[in-house]
């Protein structure tokens, strides 16, 4: 009788934790990302909405929420196309920057039910919000700058003028290695301490990946640049060589600090959870991460399952004795 009786508990155990992770499983997550982007010169003014997955013929409607929750806006409803897709770009009337002020999205259907939700790591938020207003965002403008005098540079017609443009190159460059430096160093830290949330790992990767290239290119000019300085004469084929390659390695350069900055900015995207709820920084977990309840659930079940093993094992014993 007792070893039956242990045997059922066993099974209803294993039962319940089953479904627990069925349940968990469920959380699955929609395809494509809500992004922050910037509307003309206004740095994270838009959000830009591209998600794959949703029920069609339901009215779902996107929000943002502040990291306490006490603020929201409502971004629009969502355009859902015949396949599930949906899209949608909301820009923020008064130009004010949406990154950095708002760390939750949801998706709720007409009765204002959530229905998917994601929110940006409480763990790396300050980080990320910091490193895209500051390092990211100055190494793309500062290379962005450097740039025009470059090809000013390349298209100057006397020796002195293209001297003039290359010293203006020069000038900037310890910016653009200090501010490359400064999302290479925020952009590791981010990747390690976020390493489980894998979109936001990859985007810091990336961004480090890119700023590495950006300081490459501006200290291939800064060669080139001091090169054209010393030259003596235009005509000299030598400064020619120079002053293109200055242009081209600024244009690598220019490239690389954009993506750059994208990755930054992608390390704050959404990507909506079926199922999940936003964590306020007033409630526990902290971390934002839906999964920990249910994780904590499934742990506290197996142990009773292994305590209910245990006492088979030793009725076993005590029946063999």
């Amino acid at each position: 009788m007792v070893r039956t009786f242990s045997t059922g508990i066993i099974i209803s155990l294993v039962a319940v934790l089953t479904l627990f992770v069925s349940s968990a499983m469920a959380q699955t997550k929609l395809g494509g990302s809500v992004s922050f982007r910037d509307d003309g010169a206004n740095a994270g003014a838009k959000l830009v909405t591209s998600l794959t997955g949703l029920d069609v013929g339901i009215a779902y409607e996107g929000q943002l929420w502040s990291a306490d929750g006490q603020s929201s806006v409502d971004v629009g409803a969502l355009t859902i196309a015949v396949d599930g897709s949906a899209s949608n770009t909301y820009v923020d009337p008064d130009g004010a920057s949406l990154q950095g002020n708002y760390d939750h999205y949801v998706i709720v259907d007409p009765s204002g039910s959530i229905i998917y939700s994601d929110s940006i790591p409480s763990i790396v938020s300050d980080e990320i919000n910091s490193v895209i207003t500051t390092d990211a965002l100055g190494l793309r403008d500062t290379v962005a700058a450097a740039l025009v005098s470059a090809k000013a540079a390349n298209s100057a017609t006397t020796l002195s003028a293209q001297q003039t443009s290359a010293n203006e190159v020069l000038a900037a460059i310890d910016a653009i290695v200090a501010h490359a430096d400064g999302v290479i160093a925020a952009a590791d830290l981010i990747a390690v301490s976020a390493a489980a949330e894998l979109d936001v790992a990859a985007a810091a990767k990336l961004a480090s990946s890119n700023a590495a290239d950006a300081r490459t290119g501006a200290l291939q000019a800064q060669s080139n640049a001091t090169a054209l300085v010393a030259a003596t004469s235009i005509s000299d084929y030598g400064s020619k060589i120079q002053a293109q390659n200055l242009e081209v390695g600024l244009s690598n350069a220019n490239d690389s600090a954009r993506l750059a900055y994208g990755n930054a900015q992608d390390m704050a995207a959404f990507v909506p959870v079926l199922g999940a709820s936003p964590v306020f920084v007033s409630a526990t977990p902290a971390v934002g991460d839906s999964m920990v309840p249910s994780a904590a659930w499934m742990a506290l079940i197996l142990g009773f399952v292994l305590i209910a093993t245990g006492g088979v094992l030793a009725t076993k014993r005590q029946v063999s004795s």
